[in-house]
């Protein structure tokens, strides 16, 4: 309530080896997909300033669903502009975010959706 909505790019990135996001994948009539962002592409800078991916989760936060970003990035061995006007997220998409002192059923819970064990250390 009172949070402003995030906007959604639609790729899944992963850290490379210089620290930059790196497109793992594109969901087609995403966002990525409509600017044409491919795997493997590094996402080097956002309007000229470095990127990591926490940078660039924050400014597709603070854009929010119309907001525009203005990427450099590295395909290949070729430096690329892009702009990738960002949309709404799909119902279908989630975030999860740790609750600092989850209780035991809500760490249940999250396993038992998940499949997986609780990922964040005990408050």
């Amino acid at each position: 309530p009172g949070r402003r909505p995030a906007g959604w790019l639609g790729a899944e990135l992963s850290a490379g080896a210089s620290g930059a996001p790196v497109v793992r994948s594109v969901r087609e009539g995403s966002p990525a997909w409509r600017a044409g962002l491919s795997r493997d592409d590094e996402l080097l800078a956002e309007g000229r300033r470095r990127l990591d991916r926490a940078g660039l989760q924050r400014r597709i936060e603070e854009r929010g669903p119309a907001g525009r970003l203005a990427l450099s990035i590295f395909r290949r061995d070729e430096l690329l502009d892009v702009e990738v006007a960002l949309a709404e997220p799909p119902l279908d998409t989630l975030w999860l975010e740790p609750v600092r002192e989850a209780t035991p059923a809500q760490r249940a819970a999250f396993e038992a959706w998940c499949g997986a064990p609780w990922p964040w250390p005990a408050a």
